[in-house]
């Protein structure tokens, strides 16, 4: 009588995940599949149109189960664990608690032939970089609004900027990156951040101050996920040690502003 030496199998191992798209990942479908985006982290991905469906599926019947997926591409059962693990790692899908209610799941051809948009270029840009003024009062010698602003006499007011917002947000672009000119000099810049965050869009703002107060950073906070600031080399290399202090309380504050 021969002994099976093979490694026994937990029971538990075989408990199918479930899987489902988070809140915060946006999909956008383009020509050869479409894109996920990761609000949270930035990650972003590019996904064939098998993938796409996969997941567009997923975001609209609710959490799957693992071994569903894998039935679904019997064919490439173990590329689409890979497949898997790599979007959970990325947080594209998420591994949630079991239900009851799980759906299934089948990507067939006719899911497949459903309207792609053509291509070959993208439907609308990832990130969508907005000069919102070009007004300064910072005066860099290397600046391309020094150079350029008196090109625009005039700028968007706060209803035609939302305006533009709107529009931004229905082409499906993902993150906004707000700078000028010297957008703090906007007094209806939160306004326009808050409408853009309220879209779904992750929203940069790039300000040339170093130093930025506790208050506009208050005014800002819930708004703005990333706050890029200027750095005066000049006189951080004539004088460090009180520059370096100005830009460490800078960080600081927007650090416990939570952006």
């Amino acid at each position: 009588m021969s002994s099976d030496k093979r490694p026994v199998r937990s029971v538990f191992a075989s408990v199918s995940r479930h899987l489902a798209v988070p809140d915060n990942v946006r999909l956008r479908r383009e020509h050869f599949g479409g894109i996920a985006f990761n609000t949270l982290t930035g990650a972003i991905i590019e996904a064939d149109r098998e993938a796409m469906a996969m997941l567009q599926h997923i975001r609209e019947a609710g959490p799957v189960r693992e071994d569903d997926l894998s039935a679904s591409f019997a064919k490439h059962n173990r590329r689409v664990h890979q497949v898997i693990e790599h979007l959970v790692d990325m947080g594209i899908l998420a591994v949630v608690p079991p239900t009851s209610e799980a759906s299934s799941i089948r990507i067939d051809s006719e899911r497949l032939s459903e309207h792609w948009p053509k291509g070959p270029q993208l439907t609308a840009p990832e990130t969508v970089h907005w000069a919102l003024t070009y007004r300064c009062d910072s005066h860099c010698p290397d600046c391309y609004a020094r150079r350029h602003g008196s090109r625009f006499a005039s700028e968007l007011d706060t209803e035609n900027a939302l305006r533009v917002v709107d529009m931004l947000a229905q082409w499906g672009v993902f993150q906004l990156a707000i700078g000028g000119g010297e957008p703090l000099l906007r007094p209806d810049l939160a306004t326009i951040c808050d409408h853009a965050k309220w879209h779904g869009f992750v929203v940069h703002v790039t300000t040339g101050y170093h130093e930025v107060t506790r208050e506009v950073l208050q005014y800002l906070a819930g708004s703005i996920s990333v706050l890029q600031v200027g750095v005066n080399h000049e006189k951080l290399l004539a004088d460090p040690r009180i520059e370096s202090d100005k830009l460490s309380e800078t960080v600081r504050n927007v650090r416990d502003m939570g952006i």
